[in-house]
Order: C-alpha cells, then structure tokens, then sequence
C-alpha cells in the first residue's frame, strides 16, 4: 500500500510539472518525457556498465565523448567518486535505464555518489536515494520515526546508529560543467545535491524531482555553498522536507529559474543567506493558483 502510495505521487508529480512548465507559454514538452540515452559525441562510443561491475572505476576509464549506459536496478558505490572529464564538444554522459530504472543508492553511507576533479559530465535519467542509518522521522512505518529532527546530532559516534551527513550527489574538488538532469531523488538524509566549497563553477541543475529529502535542520533538496559560481537550479520540482535550495557561501553569478516548490514544512522554500548577486525567477508553493 505504501509503495502504490508513492507511485501515485510520483506521477502526479510528473503531471504537476508538465502542466507548470506548459502554462508557462514553453513551446516544448517537459524532458521528463524523454529518457532517451544521447548519441555519443565525436570519437566517443557507447559504453554498457553493468550494475555487478565496479561501476565507478569504468566510469572513471571513460574519454570524452562517451555515453556510459547503466543497467536496470541498483547501483551501491558507498561514497565513492569518479573522476573523469570530457571537453565542451564532447562531454561525458551518465545516462540510466528505460525511465527512471536506474537507482543509485548510497546504502545509508556518507554520500551515494562524489563526483571530484571532473568537467564536462553529464549525469541523466538515474533515481538517488541515501537513506538515514537511524531512521526517519516522516516516516510513520519506520520504527525509529519518533526521533526528532536534531536526534541525529546528539547520537555520540560510538553509537551503532551514528553517521555522519548522508547525502545524495556530492560535487567537489573544483568539478565545473557538470549537468545533473531527468532525475529523481527521494529517500536522502540529508541532501539532494551539495555544490561544497570547492571553486565549481558552471554547474546545471534542471528537470529533477526532490522528494521525501531531509530529516535535520541541515537539509535541503540543492545546497550551493563556499567558493562555488555560475550555478543554475532550474526547472526542478523542489519537495523535500526542510529547505528547496540553499544558497550559500561568497560564489555569485546564480540563476535560480523557474522551479517548482512545494511543501517544505520545516524550513524555507528557498534560503538565500547574506548579499550576493542571485538571479531569482521561482514558482512559489501556491502555484497553480
């Protein structure tokens, strides 16, 4: 029943946003639509990845052009990373399976996947899910439910449900031209997606769906922070629990476009903390009036 539940959700979710995104006079169908993996681009080749392989070190073999198509079912890197870069005529494409059949999962552990030193990397049509070692407070089939939204902080680390920040995708060490895209994220602990303070740049987040993300104050769907520029959120349903979209650190030239933003009961829709330079174009949760 729970699991008919969220499929419900998920769907109209999808046609939530397609009828957002077409009132809002676009011309074309929302990307959603399409989970057709992209044709590699010069000397690239299409590269099959299978899930019972160690996935991350062949998607750190590719070269630029080459489109790494994963299986149907799920993935489990544990926190690792990949590091590879494709050029800006022949990017590097992560693209999952049929609709939405590829799960990257993190296995409760500190992030399902860190995409360090890497340009020009497209990631597409995958779902992201990482859920709490101690449970979740929304959840009212999960026994450990009651806790509350700071109980994961007070855990001391010798404790067998201790961990820290469990989050979906990480960008760091200065990765730039990264394009997160089709994607749907659920089921995270902490956060959806988190630029950290590594001088990233040129980062685009569009057409993702956030839900059932966050369960302590330091949540949110999208968290931009430190040194990173030039990031554009646009067009994603943000639906988490705590935050939409963080935008933090001393990074400037962000485009906040057109997103969808719903629920968010604990915290804000979006948080812009301090003065920066920000270019704000959203939907707010009343949409459609």
């Amino acid at each position: 029943m729970k699991k008919k539940k969220w499929l419900i959700i998920i769907i109209g979710g999808f046609f939530v946003l397609g009828a957002f995104f077409l009132k809002g006079g676009r011309k074309q169908q929302y990307v959603f639509s399409s989970s057709t993996c992209p044709l590699p681009q010069g000397g690239g080749k299409i590269v099959s990845i299978p899930a019972n392989t160690d996935w991350v070190s062949a998607i750190s073999g590719l070269k630029p052009g080459d489109v790494a198509q994963l299986e149907a079912g799920t993935y489990y890197p544990t926190g690792k990373k990949i590091t590879v870069s494709g050029t800006a005529n022949e990017p590097i494409t992560i693209c999952g399976s049929g609709y939405l059949e590829t799960t990257i999962n993190g296995n409760k552990g500190s992030a399902a996947l860190r995409i360090d030193k890497s340009n020009y990397v497209v990631l597409q049509n995958v779902q992201v899910t990482n859920p709490s070692p101690i449970g979740n407070p929304l959840d009212p089939d999960d026994p450990a439910h009651t806790y509350s939204n700071t109980a994961r902080h007070k855990l001391p680390p010798t404790d067998p449900g201790y961990s820290p920040l469990a989050e979906g995708i990480v960008i760091q060490g200065g990765s730039s031209y990264i394009t997160i895209k089709d994607s749907y994220f659920h089921d995270v602990a902490t956060r959806g997606i988190i630029i950290s303070s590594s001088y990233s740049h040129d980062v685009l987040i569009e057409h993702n769906m956030f839900l059932h993300v966050g369960d302590d104050t330091a949540s949110a769907d999208i968290s931009v922070g430190g040194e990173a520029t030039e990031v554009t959120l646009r067009e994603n349903l943000l639906g988490g629990n705590v935050d939409g979209a963080i935008i933090d650190g001393v990074g400037t030239g962000h485009l906040v476009d057109r997103n969808l933003i719903v629920s968010h009961n604990w915290e804000d829709g979006i948080d812009i903390k301090g003065h920066r330079p920000i270019s704000l174009y959203s939907i707010p949760s009343s949409y459609p009036p």
